[in-house]
């Protein structure tokens, strides 16, 4: 995964309807489809971490840009170039590994 520059307006983006929790502390960005349209996921920055060596290790990095950090629904937002789909099949294993 690699983390995509800031260039895209978040008035459409759709918040997945699973997997976008109200106690999630992180939103992550899928890159848009073909319909200019990107899907969010609220997640816990914790069930990443303990699950994924990239997320832990990028949850450690110094917050050098806070001041500039972007956010979304008053938490930090991540925005990937992997596809919602993608991503939905990822954190559906880490949520619901049965």
């Amino acid at each position: 995964m690699s983390v995509q520059p800031a260039l895209h307006s978040l008035a459409q983006d759709v918040p997945h309807d699973r997997l976008y929790f109200e106690d999630g502390n992180l939103v992550i960005r899928s890159s848009e489809d073909v319909e200019r349209k990107a899907t969010l996921f609220r997640v816990h920055k914790g069930v990443l971490a303990l699950n994924s060596s990239v997320f832990a290790g990028m949850f450690t990095l110094p917050d050098a840009g806070r001041d500039v950090q972007e956010s979304y629904d008053g938490v930090p937002l991540v925005k990937l170039t992997d596809s919602a789909k993608d991503l939905e099949g990822l954190l559906s294993v880490l949520y619901d590994p049965g």
